[in-house]
């Protein structure tokens, strides 16, 4: 069954005073304004080289969030062209990402705190997908820059739907059984290879006189009936066990 798509995020925020935000948002206004990332820094062949061989998708930037740079792996994940990338604001690619959200991301590298993120980042198609994020600070000559890094996880939350899906099949099938070995006036009983108990339905319990099916579990005719007719019984189980074949018209 398909899983149907959700745009969601979900982050730990710090919660700050309105005043403080404004005071660091116009400090950060006035100290960053026209950062960009140094050129020495970008045509370095170990930086670029590093940048592109992660496996995740790679953004950086400045404190306000506008993008200065990023890997290969950005341009699959995004399917942006680098032109248009380097047009964007993180906040245009990460949905829920806001300026109070930035704030306290760069108030986390002050501190030296990594911070992770479950996010829905947003595709240049208008598609959408699933990411875990985390953010750090990354500093290139004496300029504080966000760097982001960006793990597609749509093939863990697909098997994450799968087995919650599955797990309530099975809690379905479990009440619909729970609900026949209730109800039903038949007498029926589960054993192990040993021919002991594990469960018997409420009908049998009331026969052997038990205040609950859960009485029964671990023992076996023997403890319930006569000795002629619990050998017997367990005689015909062993029959049916070696077989593989059931006993018709038998009582």
């Amino acid at each position: 069954m398909a899983r149907p798509h959700e745009l969601s995020t979900t982050t730990v925020r710090i919660q700050l005073p309105d005043d403080f935000l404004k005071s660091l948002k116009a400090s950060k206004e006035k100290s960053h304004a026209g950062t960009s990332i140094p050129t020495s820094d970008t045509e370095n062949p170990v930086y670029r080289e590093l940048l592109n061989n992660i496996y995740d998708a790679v953004v950086i930037t400045d404190p306000n969030g506008k993008i200065h740079d990023f890997n290969h792996r950005s341009l699959d994940f995004f399917l942006h062209s680098s032109d248009e990338l380097f047009s964007k604001n993180i906040k245009n690619i990460i949905n829920g990402l806001n300026d109070t959200t930035l704030d306290t991301l760069l108030l986390n590298t002050s501190k030296k705190l990594l911070t992770f993120m479950e996010a829905t980042c947003l595709r240049a198609d208008a598609s959408a997908f699933p990411a875990d994020v985390t953010v750090n600070k990354l500093t290139l000559n004496k300029t504080i820059f966000l760097i982001f890094c960006i793990r597609n996880i749509s093939g863990r939350k697909e098997a994450e739907y799968e087995l919650k899906e599955a797990h309530n099949e099975l809690a379905y099938e479990r009440d619909l059984l729970h609900t026949l070995l209730s109800e039903v006036p038949e007498y029926i009983s589960f054993k192990n290879a040993d021919l002991k108990f594990i469960r018997i339905n409420k009908a049998l319990s009331q026969l052997y006189g038990l205040n609950s099916p859960e009485e029964a579990i671990g023992k076996d005719q023997s403890d319930f009936l006569s000795a002629e007719i619990a050998t017997k019984q367990i005689e015909e189980d062993r029959i049916i066990l070696d077989t593989g074949q059931p006993l018709i018209n038998r009582e």
